[in-house]
């Protein structure tokens, strides 16, 4: 008898519940958006100034602060657009932009070379141009047919070939802020050729010996001129639910790709953007926030001197 008593209260209990929920308001959506922009000129605050991440990161205080209300139920905030320009440097100051070699003695123009060629985006043709460009600013003395080395590009294995047009010369690689990674010359895992092991890492081409004229040597690896795959726009403030890379938090707000060729504006427009919770800060009032462009390991972009933004739509239900 007790249980039944006990099962009539509770289907009551829940006819009640529906009954009420009949008549319940539904949850009203309220929306604003604010463009965060690194321009100077909108109000952007230190603003990266270093030679590896210029342009990257910004801050903003805003006069009007971020106000969820308490009595909202959730929250959520979604890049509807993000702007940027494709000026990213895949040469870096100070990181990748050395190149050394050794003319041996005896052979024409022997000596010890080493250049440092300004960070920009490369291609290897460029690449090659910038390197041989320096050479002559620095050795003035060395004459216009000087051309030891020839860098071709294997377009079937993705690799970069040395071509070694003298006798003698050796690259150095353990250079310190060498181009081996860009271009490829390092560990062995996918050989087109068999080397000895203490061959493997490619530390000197041809290792440990001087070239014979016509001599090529495929770099071990791919090159890896496309160093960025997508860009992460972050901020710490707002992106603490953010979009995971592979489980690990970025503090991300969008994931951009990139559709465009080098030196053209970014400009992608997300018809279904992802939307990231902020329900953390119902009740509460931002002013402060920062943001930060990275690429896909997160690592902080030199932007070329363009700026970037995001616009980002907020969303609440009361």
């Amino acid at each position: 008898m007790t249980d039944i008593l006990i099962s009539s209260v509770n289907n009551m209990t829940s006819y009640l519940k529906k009954f009420i929920d009949t008549f319940r308001p539904a949850p009203v959506e309220k929306q604003f958006t604010i463009t965060f922009s690194s321009d100077t000129a909108n109000g952007a605050t230190n603003v990266s100034a270093s030679p590896n991440n210029a342009g990257s990161a910004f801050q903003v205080v805003l006069s009007n602060p971020i106000a969820i209300p308490k009595d909202a139920k959730s929250a959520e905030l979604a890049v509807s657009t993000f702007y940027g320009y494709w000026t990213i440097q895949n040469i870096k100051y100070n990181e990748n932009d050395m190149f050394k070699f050794v003319i041996n003695a005896g052979s024409p123009n022997a000596g010890t070379y080493e250049v440092q060629v300004p960070a920009g985006i490369y291609s290897l043709p460029s690449l090659s141009n910038a390197i041989y460009r320096q050479l002559f600013n620095k050795y003035p003395a060395l004459p216009v047919s000087f051309n030891p080395i020839t860098f071709a590009s294997d377009e079937s294995t993705q690799r970069v070939v040395i071509i070694f047009n003298q006798d003698g010369v050796q690259v150095d690689f353990t250079i310190a802020n060498s181009m081996r990674y860009i271009m490829g010359f390092h560990g062995d895992t996918t050989s087109l050729q068999v080397f000895v092991p203490s061959e493997n890492n490619q530390d000197t081409v041809p290792y440990n010996s001087f070239s014979v004229s016509g001599q090529s040597v495929y770099a071990n690896q791919v090159a890896n001129f496309n160093t960025i795959l997508f860009l992460l726009a972050n901020s710490p403030e707002l992106g603490k639910n953010g979009i995971a890379t592979n489980g690990n938090q970025y503090n991300t707000l969008s994931v951009n790709p990139i559709l465009v060729k080098v030196g053209s504006q970014i400009v992608n427009q997300y018809v279904l953007p992802q939307p990231v919770d902020i329900s953390y800060l119902i009740g509460q009032k931002l002013t402060n926030l920062s943001f930060q462009l990275t690429d896909q390991k997160n690592r902080p972009v030199n932007t070329g001197g363009e700026t970037w933004s995001i616009v980002c739509t907020f969303k609440y239900y009361i």
